[in-house]
């Protein structure tokens, strides 16, 4: 019997120091995240990041009542309950990305981290239900107003890291995309300008868009979201 009870203690003492102090955790230590982005309303978009333990932020850039970053601890029983369905859903099998048609649907991206492996999904509407389920899950936890702390009133990604040029756009476009017609009709619906092409095969360009229209966020997410567009990224300033 004192045996058995030496055994649960020192086990209460490992699972104890699995979990780090707040101010000790690291991007290492984010378990699940959620990252939601624009469309061409009012869609909001964030950043969900939950931590090992249940210390979790919230990052929220545009339409929604969090703007800025914000912390809190998960109840113990809901943290235990959504780790638990995402090991039960098996997400390191689903597809990394689920292609869309809809472009004014926002991008939903979620990362779990399973302390063997990083797994990231990307997709809208047509993805497994399963991918709905946890999403819901995930969104509950963000998009509560109880309990949460501001740390900042800015972005993570407005306090660290390169600054950029937001009112011009590198766009790579996928190979075999009809860049006469896509480019017209970019301009009478969106005001895009080319400044300057940045690559020989013609794929790669420096473009401008109507910033009366649309907010640099709107218009990334708008481009991102397009079916001939491989990726978008604001320039760097020089």
């Amino acid at each position: 019997m004192k045996n058995c009870f030496v055994l649960i203690f020192l086990a209460f003492i490992i699972s104890c120091k699995t979990v780090k102090p707040v101010s000790e955790l690291t991007e290492e230590d984010i378990q699940i995240t959620l990252r939601k982005g624009g469309c061409f309303g009012t869609c909001p978009v964030y950043t969900l990041n939950v931590y090992n333990g249940g210390y979790s932020t919230f990052i929220g850039e545009m339409n929604t009542e969090k703007i800025g970053t914000y912390s809190k601890q998960i109840e113990k029983e809901v943290y235990k309950e959504l780790v638990n369905s995402f090991k039960e859903s098996d997400f390191h099998s689903f597809q990394d990305n689920y292609e869309s048609k809809i472009a004014d649907l926002p991008l939903i991206t979620m990362t779990y981290n399973d302390g063997k492996s990083i797994k990231t999904v990307k997709g809208k509407r047509e993805r497994p239900t399963i991918l709905h389920r946890l999403q819901f899950k995930l969104e509950k936890i963000a998009e509560t107003e109880d309990a949460w702390t501001l740390i900042s009133e800015k972005t993570v990604e407005e306090n660290k890291g390169p600054k950029y040029n937001k009112s011009h756009i590198i766009l790579n476009l996928k190979h075999g995309s009809q860049l006469a017609s896509w480019f017209n009709k970019m301009r009478k619906e969106h005001g895009v300008r080319i400044l300057k092409r940045l690559s020989n095969n013609e794929e790669s360009w420096l473009i401008s868009y109507n910033q009366n229209k649309y907010s640099p966020e709107e218009m990334l997410e708008l481009l991102r979201n397009d079916p001939n567009v491989a990726s978008a990224e604001f320039s760097l300033e020089i």
